[in-house]
Order: C-alpha cells, then structure tokens, then sequence
C-alpha cells in the first residue's frame, strides 16, 4: 500500500451471511467559541484551557472583534493546529455581535462560549457535559469559580447541590429569578441547532447570555452538574461592573423578554406573573446594592426615575423587595434609608394601592389609640382611616384628631353595622378591617403591593396574625394555606376589598350570631369566583382573646365564639354546594369533645369546662340558624 492510499474494506466473512458489524457511532462535535477584543494579555491561557478538554471531537473558534492590540500575533500560534480556527472581523462588531457570530460560524453540535479573559480549568468537564446530554436536553449547566484579579480571592459556586440533577426546562425557568443564580457562560453548554432557532444572543444588552439561555430553557430539559467548569475573573474592564443606569436600565429584558416569549409559548397564570416580579426585584436589588455601596447617588436616582418609565409603573414595589431592605442576600436596611434620601422628592408618584382602614371600636379607648398609632406609623401610609365609633362618649374623637383619622360616630351597635356604616364613606379600591386592638405593621401596604404584584387577580389577601409575643393566632395555618384547603380554614381577613354585599349584620359582636362576620364575607367572596390570597409575612398583632383570669368570662367567650361559627357553618351549609360545612361542623363537634373527655381525665377541670363551653356554643349556634336565623331582619351581606 503506497502512502496516501486508502486501505480497502475488511469483506464479511464468508459463508456467515452477515453484513460487516457497522462502526460505533461518533460522539457529537463540541465548539467552544473564545470571543475576543483587546485581550492579548489572557486570550493565550482561554486558548490553551480550551485545547486541554479531552472531548475527542472538538473545535476552538477564535473571534477576533478587530482586536487593537497583539492578538493577531497570540492567534497565530495554534495556525497549525487543526482543532483551532480563527475569525477576524474586518470591523468591530461589538461584545453581543461577536457572540452572535461566533454561533453562526461554530461547526459543532453543542457550542460552549469562554470569553477571551476566562479559563476552563477541569479538563473533562466538556466530555462529561456531552455524556449527561440526553436526547430531549437543550442545555447543560456547570459551576464556576469566581476569582477577583484584584485581591485574588475566590469563591467556588454551583447550580445544583447534587451530583447530577435533570430538569424540566420549565420549571428551570421559574427557579431561576435571582442575579446570584449560577448558570454561568462559560460552564453552560448548549445545543446549537435549538439556539440558533430561538434566536440567541438577539439582544445587546449586558446579560444577553442569560436572556439566551433563560429563552432556550422553555425548549427542553436541563441538566445541573455540580463540577466546576472554569474560572471567570474579576477586573476593572468587566462589562456587568459598570453601574452606568442606562446600561442596566436596559438589562431588565434579561427578565421582560423570556417572559414575553414564555406568554407566546402558551404558558400563563399567577406564577408566571409571580416569576416576572420576583425576578425584577431581585434584579433591582442587586443593581442599587452596588451602586449604593459604591456611593453613586446620581445613579440610583436616574436608575428609580428610569423604572417608571420602562415597567409602566412607578418602582416602589421593586425597591421594597425582602433581600435589600433586610439583611440577607442583598444589602443592608441601612442601604434602604440611603436609596429614601437619594430619592428625588415629588419627583415622581408612587403608585402603591390606595387602602382605606376602619376601625369599630366600642369603649376601649387605650386599645384604640395603640390601634390608631400602628396605622399612623405604616409608611408608605394608608389613604384614610376612618373610627366607626359606638362608645357612649367622645373620647374616640380626641384620639381621631390626634392621629389624622376620620371619626364616625353611631348610635346603634354592632360591628358589622359599624363598618357597614363607613364603608359609605371610603373611596378606595382597597379596605383594611382590623380591630380596635390590632396593631399592623409598618409595611403592611408595601407587602400587599409586593402580593398584588404577584397576583394582580386577588380579591382578598390575608394577613398572618399573632400575639404579642409572636405566637400565631392559628398554628400550622402557613401549611394549611398553601395546601389550599377549604376556605373554612381562613378565619381571620385583614385586608380585603370592598365587602361583596356588605358585612352580614346578623353576625359580629353586638349581634344575634357574636363572631364570625369576617368569615361569612370571606366565604362569600369566594363563592363568587373571587380568589384568596394568604400572606405570612404580612402581619398584624392581636391580643390573645383567652389570655383573660376570669375563667366565667373565659367559658363565656368560648361560648359566644362557639354559636357564631356554629350559625355560620349552618348558613353556607343551605348552599348547594354546603356538604363540606356540614362535615366541617360536625368535625368541629368532635374535636371539642374529645377536648373535653381528653382534659377532664388528666384532671384539668378548667380547660375541660372550656371546651365544653365551645361545644355547647357551636352546637347551639347551629341549631339556632336553622331555626330563625334566616327571618332576621333584612340587612347588608346577605346574597349567599
């Protein structure tokens, strides 16, 4: 055989009748894309980091964005090496068009982009990618190494706890809001046909590879792999360290776009929704954290001017967001009173939702003005408060112009009648109902604009209610709530719009039926198509209602709480659909019996009588709807 030559095919082998065994399939061919500009001085160590990987079939293309300076020279080093080619664009192009290019040219079934100033630094971290890469997974995604060339130190990062972790690519989507995520550029291997067809790198903005990628991920599945794949270095030239507002400004399509293209796909609802403000908070977070640190307040204020114009909406929402304001992932509370005096004043209007708070109250002054002095602390503010007052003096209307609020005095009592009463007088589109001896929080309307923003559809969101010291008033409700049990679990409203039909005035305290008013509203919003939301971090303090020593008062109060849920349950249960509160009443039943007989045998009287007291209540409560509760006198809230 002469050299050049090709050796002829071995025959089969006679008298088998079997064709020769064809040969073993190929694995696919990876390109590994350097773009490149300026970066003569750590182009050689990418180059060499790229040619070490032990994928058998790879390609290394060089992007040369017209660079100034030596590489040319560092370039044609590898000329000889037929794994590398290089591509010098006649012009610079720019950083997101080089990428861009660098895609079109690539030769290979999976690309890996490694900027010019990067290195890979696990030698098998390609061939292990391309193993894990099943059929239906449009991208692999590895850890990084994240090393500051300014003090050299580092800190090792990955996506996934696990050794290896496959997953919906839509769900990998959601997951993925946070500016700490880990999906790196360079540990990020995807497949070349499905990018090109989604259209990578089609935006130039500073995050165009996390744009790309977020887009690729509602195209299939993702694997996590928990090795890292390289090193990305910190310098003064990094692009993402400019905080020029412009710059990132346009960045929120990193956020806005994918969200777009996920609406396009067919996909839609509350968590989407969810995902987008969620993913602008915490992108905003991270943006005012650095230019704060950095004491750049001419950037912080352009950059909160600027995000009313471009979401629509003025930014409070996205400026309150829990890992700025607080310790945590990002920033400080002192950094939020810093971003408050950077602000411009009347600059700008906020645009929170307007919440109008009535308060009944009924000879409990010292309760009221605690009350009243929580609502006036809440900042932002509320619209209006206004005091449905029933007492027999004016005391409430000296607290009223005390702390700002609007003071309505009634002759006949009865809580729903009072805020029945007041609500004739509000004007916004939201209420809050808490008792006089209810204390909110201070950002009870930032958390509800933080809740609106995620879901935008709520007819009523309530609040997590807990005792002074901090016990909630309903243990195991934060489970019971995102389990999305039956609404008869929501026994305490907060913040709710206004009432559909009015509070029921047969319900409440100074009625037939002493309580559950707020839940009869709750029910009855439901039951027209309205949805709930529950949020914990939304709080208001309440007074324990049994941390009292008269123990006749005590069984009193279990009683009266006892026949107005009973009626309650009694009335939703002539509904159509009321088999669930008939069951509800007889496990409630049940449960205060076996209370009783479970106190009474360990010998606590106290507690057994009290029990009791709530079993003979509900059981009366009951029997007395049934009997009259419907032939009361017509009033509001009625409509079942």
């Amino acid at each position: 055989m002469t050299p050049g030559s090709t050796a002829p095919a071995d025959p089969a082998p006679r008298g088998t009748g079997h064709a020769a065994p064809s040969p073993p399939a190929q694995p696919p061919r990876v390109t590994i894309v350097i773009p490149t500009y300026g970066q003569a001085d750590s182009l050689e160590a990418a180059i060499a980091s790229a040619l070490a990987q032990s994928h058998p079939r790879l390609e290394v293309l060089v992007m040369d964005d017209a660079s100034p300076d030596a590489t040319p020279e560092i370039t044609s080093r590898w000329a000889s090496d037929p794994r590398v080619r290089v591509i010098r664009n006649p012009s610079n192009l720019g950083r997101v068009a080089n990428y861009r290019a660098g895609l079109d040219q690539a030769r290979g079934d999976w690309v890996l982009v490694l900027d010019g100033d990067d290195v890979l630094t696990d030698p098998s971290f390609v061939a292990a990618a391309v193993a894990a890469a099943e059929r239906d997974v449009v991208l692999v995604v590895g850890g990084q190494r994240f090393r500051d060339l300014e003090d050299g130190r580092y800190r090792d990062r990955f996506p996934t706890a696990r050794e290896r972790e496959t997953v919906d690519g839509w769900r990998f989507f959601l997951r993925w809001t946070s500016p700490q995520q880990v999906v790196p550029h360079l540990g990020s291997l995807y497949r070349a046909d499905t990018a090109r067809a989604a259209g990578f790198y089609r935006l130039d903005i500073l995050s165009s590879d996390w744009e790309s990628m977020r887009r690729l991920c509602l195209r299939g599945r993702v694997v996590l792999l928990r090795r890292l794949a390289g090193e990305w270095r910190g310098h003064e030239r990094n692009v993402s360290r400019r905080l020029d507002p412009g710059l990132h400004l346009d960045n929120l399509a990193a956020i806005l776009a994918p969200y777009d293209d996920a609406i396009r796909s067919g996909r839609s609802g509350a968590r989407l929704l969810w995902w987008k403000w969620d993913a602008l908070q915490r992108w905003v977070a991270h943006y005012l954290e650095a230019a704060l640190t950095q004491g750049d307040t001419p950037a912080v204020r352009a950059f909160v001017r600027g995000l009313g114009v471009r979401l629509g909406r003025t930014p409070t929402v996205l400026l309150g967001h829990r890992s700025w304001r607080r310790r945590g992932e990002c920033g400080t509370a002192g950094h939020g009173r810093a971003v408050d005096r950077a602000l411009p004043r009347g600059g700008w209007r906020v645009n929170l939702p307007e919440v109008t708070a009535i308060v009944p109250t009924l000879d409990r002054p010292q309760w009221l003005e605690r009350s009243l002095a929580a609502l006036a602390q809440a900042s932002p503010g509320f619209a209006e408060v206004w005091v449905a007052d029933q007492s027999a003096g004016e005391q409430g209307r000296t607290l009223c112009e005390r702390f700002g609020a609007r003071w309505l005095h009634l002759d006949r009592r009865g809580i729903s009648r009072a805020r029945n009463a007041a609500h004739a007088h509000v004007r916004t589109e939201w209420i809050a109902y808490p008792d006089d001896d209810a204390e909110v929080a201070r950002d009870v309307i930032e958390r509800l604009a933080a809740v609106l923003a995620r879901q935008p559809e709520a007819a009523f969101v309530q609040a997590r209610v807990v005792f002074p010291d901090q016990r909630p008033m309903q243990p195991g409700m934060d489970e019971r709530a995102r389990a999305l049990e039956r609404p008869a679990e929501t026994l305490r409203t907060t913040v709710s719009p206004g009432p559909v039909g009015g509070f029921d005035e047969r319900f409440g305290v100074g009625a037939e039926f002493p309580s559950g008013e707020e839940s009869d509203l709750l029910f009855r919003i439901l039951a027209a198509g309205g949805r709930g939301v529950y949020e914990p971090a939304l709080r208001v303090s309440h007074p324990d209602p049994f941390a009292i020593r008269d123990e006749a008062a005590c069984r009193r109060r279990m009683s009266e709480y006892g026949v107005g849920l009973g009626a309650l349950l009694a009335k939703h249960a002539e509904r159509e659909s009321g088999s669930e509160f008939r069951k509800l009443h007889a496990r409630l039943l049940r449960r205060a019996l076996l209370g009783f007989t479970l106190m009474a045998a360990t010998g606590r009287g106290a507690r057994a009588r009290r029990y009791l007291a709530a079993w003979r209540g509900r059981r009366e409560g009951w029997r007395r709807w049934r009997s009259h509760g419907p032939a009361l006198e017509p009033v509001a809230g009625t409509a079942s």
